[in-house]
């Protein structure tokens, strides 16, 4: 976590002359829960994994999206099911 206030270095990254042009910026809300489910690897079942394999995705993927595992992601967003 960051604070832009506080994180001077942090916030040049992001504007002015010092600025990176990045590919991608990752904000996170999940906190543990997230990072805890994404360690999981590809051998557990969908439910239980973020990612998609490269078997579930396709040799070709159409979008982003098809890099994620639907029901892995309906388990992290379940209040009620805690199994990452």
């Amino acid at each position: 976590m960051t604070d832009t206030s506080t994180q001077q270095n942090f916030r040049k990254l992001l504007t002015g002359r010092f600025a990176v042009k990045w590919d991608a910026i990752l904000f996170s809300g999940g906190g543990n829960d997230l990072i805890d489910a994404a360690s999981v690897g590809p051998t557990e079942p969908p439910d239980l994994r973020l990612l998609a394999t490269q078997a579930e995705r396709g040799p070709d993927p159409a979008s982003g999206d098809a890099y994620i595992s639907a029901p892995g992601w309906q388990t992290l967003r379940d209040p009620h099911d805690r199994r990452f």
